[in-house]
């Protein structure tokens, strides 16, 4: 769990009458991020009790388990391999959980569709940080490539 934000108090030397804390959990599968989720809940309200203050979760977000379609990865793999400036395709072969691209790929496949999520290297400071900014001009069209030709292909251009 990564707490992202925490607003309390009014002073150093005064009790907080409120608190706000914004975190989020990532996981591999859906299944991990299932027992982090009760577990956090365990959490926050084992201390609602234990200092008798109330406490309210609210979800803001949320991810699935990566569904992998293999055929459209392969055709995602050779529209790669088609241009020359991608120098390797690695597959990752892990479970990505924590995308939230993930969930707009469980629901194209529920109702009969498939998708693909790819990546490519870039130059940046860095994901989830607050001077995040990519600022690549060299990977930024080669990703583009991919996206075009890809999407070109299966639409019989």
């Amino acid at each position: 769990m990564a707490v992202g934000t925490l607003h309390a108090g009014e002073g150093r030397n005064i009790t907080p009458v409120h608190a706000k804390i914004e975190c989020e959990i990532r996981g591999q599968t859906e299944e991990v991020l299932n027992y982090l989720s009760e577990n956090v809940e365990k959490i926050v309200k084992g201390n609602s009790v234990s200092y008798d203050v109330e406490s309210k979760i609210e979800r803001a977000g949320y991810s699935t388990t990566l569904i992998e379609c293999p055929d459209l990865l392969e055709e995602l793999r050779d529209v790669g391999k088609q241009i020359p400036e991608v120098k390797e395709i690695i597959d990752l072969n892990a479970p990505v959980g924590g995308e939230d691209f993930t969930l707009m790929i469980k629901r194209v496949v529920e109702k009969g569709g498939q998708g693909a999520l790819f990546r490519w290297g870039c130059n940046h400071r860095g994901h989830h940080k607050g001077d995040f900014d990519l600022q690549d001009t060299e990977s930024m069209p080669m990703g583009f490539e991919v996206f075009t030709r890809f999407a070109q292909k299966k639409n019989g251009v």
